[in-house]
């Protein structure tokens, strides 16, 4: 995304801010008096919309979190008022009400959320439940700290304890408002912000939610930092996140195209030089600090290749710029189905149904109201798919217009191949399609629940294995980090064990080309004792894991 309004920034001091690609999640970086916080107060008055946005904005330096007890008053104007009215409220100004009004503001705020719309289709024990949920997963995640709800109340549970435990029960078992002033101040402050962001999502369901943090590892912990990251980004749903930060373990948290270096009020430009230059502005020109935290690369190596001990992880988070989803929906618009008549989708390995919600949200768009939506999945426990979608426990009274795999077809055994798509062929209608969907490189290892590892085919592997002269691909774009592959129903025909062995042979030599280049590139980066851009590690340790794995499938066929 990028600001069209180069205007704000500019009466702020800042450059360069509508010539810069920015992402859904931003850190900034710079050393003191770069422009971090005025770039922030940018940001901010630039999404001042009540009527479209909440903001949430901290300047976590001025920030004196504590509680003292015996100071509550009650509210003259109604919590849920005050937060809707004013969609731009500081977080400083939400900690004052908690100065003031003490634990009966906290407990106010819960009690509005769970009246608000987000729980409008379920009972009230049930809304009550849900938003216990949401509250535990909070103060669990970020302070380690587990609680129960008993008759009404907040009860705390130390660490590494259980509530079957009797002495949690007699001595331990205490209302959160009475251990509060045993907070400190960064638990207090992680506390707060969960909630008062929570809040915002909730009470202000129709406006977008954009976060705003300035240095937000004053009074916490680097662990309880990094903990707080990973909560913003895996667990909370927003716009828009801009933090700006000192700290060099936010930096392995995040994407090199998610940072944004600043230095003398003008955002640096991503070149060669970018990441030294960030580097640089954390560390400085400390030996013994930049050895040490090089030593991360040899982690992330190491860190992938420990994952490939670990069966695959469902992707459940969506969001509205999802490639594959969205070349799904192109697919659907472009192809022959008319509108007006229904048709078949079968979800190939579809978990809990990530497309099938895609398809719901997207039901009044041209061809998808008209789509009939199934999963066959038989790695997925009964008990954990999701009850509004149609789940197949076989394939066998059912044809399909079009099946889709996503993300399923690296995880398949090779020796499964030719009996698969054959299974396909025949499910799939005459003029019926296989979509392919698959990441070009894994972020994060995986051991698949086949005995293979992890294989991944490129285009000229996929002509090789269905013996398709042209394999068609969806809209491919520059930066697009999947392939998207349509295969006819007769190309699902073809594949044998001699089409299998062929592509595995051809994919072998081209992975060894790009594993022969990172070995390259790793070597030189070693006696030149310069950094590296951490995807890079990641890259090599993929590589290696990937030609290892066919290494392996290929001994299969040597063996007859």
């Amino acid at each position: 995304m990028n600001f069209d309004n180069n205007e704000i920034f500019e009466k702020f001091g800042i450059i360069n801010a509508d010539k810069i690609d920015f992402q859904n999640f931003n850190i900034i970086i710079g050393e003191n008096g770069s422009g971090k916080s005025r770039f922030l107060r940018a940001v901010k008055e630039y999404y001042k919309q009540p009527d479209k946005y909440s903001v949430v904005y901290a300047y976590c330096p001025n920030i004196s979190t504590s509680y003292q007890p015996g100071h509550e008053q009650k509210l003259d104007i109604p919590l849920k008022k005050i937060i809707i009215d004013n969609a731009s409220i500081d977080f400083e100004d939400f900690l004052k009400y908690i100065e003031i009004h003490g634990y009966p503001f906290l407990e106010e705020l819960l009690y509005d959320i769970t009246l608000s719309e987000k729980y409008a289709s379920v009972s009230k024990d049930d809304k009550v439940i849900k938003l216990e949920q949401d509250i535990i997963l909070i103060i669990n995640t970020l302070l380690n700290r587990k609680i129960s709800f008993s008759e009404n109340k907040i009860r705390l549970i130390p660490p590494q304890k259980t509530e079957d435990d009797p002495e949690i029960k007699q001595e331990r078992s205490v209302l959160l408002k009475d251990i509060l002033p045993d907070f400190s101040p960064g638990e207090l402050m992680l506390l707060y912000m969960a909630i008062f962001i929570m809040a915002l999502k909730y009470l202000n369901k129709d406006k977008m939610l954009i976060i705003i943090l300035d240095e937000p590892e004053c009074h916490l912990h680097p662990k309880a930092l990094v903990e707080f990251i990973n909560f913003l980004k895996g667990t909370c749903t927003f716009e828009q996140c801009w933090i700006a930060t000192h700290s060099i373990f936010i930096l392995p948290l995040v994407k090199f195209n998610e940072t944004i270096y600043i230095r003398n009020s003008v955002i640096q430009k991503r070149n060669r030089s970018y990441f030294e230059n960030i580097f640089d502005s954390v560390v400085g020109n400390n030996e013994a600090i930049a050895q040490y935290l090089l030593s991360s690369w040899l982690f992330q190596y190491q860190d992938f290749v420990a994952d490939c001990f670990i069966l695959p992880q469902e992707v459940e988070k969506r969001n509205l710029n999802d490639e594959q989803l969205n070349k799904f929906l192109i697919f659907i618009q472009a192809n022959k189905f008319r509108s007006n008549e229904p048709f078949s989708v079968l979800d190939y390995g579809g978990g809990k149904g990530r497309l099938g919600t895609f398809i719901n949200e997207k039901k009044k768009q041209k061809g998808v109201h008209a789509i009939k939506y199934y999963i066959y999945d038989k790695y997925l426990p009964k008990e954990e798919q999701n009850p509004s979608f149609i789940y197949l426990s076989t394939l066998n009274k059912k044809s399909f217009d079009c099946v889709v795999m996503m993300n399923v077809f690296h995880e398949i055994d090779i020796m499964e191949w030719d009996t698969t798509f054959k299974e396909i062929h025949r499910i799939l209608k005459p003029n019926g399609y296989l979509l392919l969907f698959d990441v070009i490189t894994l972020a994060r290892g995986e051991q698949p629940f086949g005995d293979t590892g992890f294989i991944f085919l490129g285009e000229k592997q996929m002509n090789e294995l269905f013996r398709q002269t042209e394999i068609k691909s969806i809209d491919m774009k520059k930066g697009d980090k999947s392939n998207f592959f349509i295969i006819t129903k007769q190309a699902c025909g073809n594949i044998t064990q001699e089409t299998v062995q062929s592509a595995l042979e051809s994919l072998k030599d081209d992975v060894y080309v790009e594993l022969d280049h990172y070995n390259s590139l790793r070597k030189k980066l070693a006696h030149s004792k310069k950094t590296t851009d951490q995807d890079n590690p990641r890259k090599y340790a993929f590589l290696s894991q990937h030609y290892i794995n066919i290494h392996f499938a290929l001994k299969n066929f040597t063996k007859k």
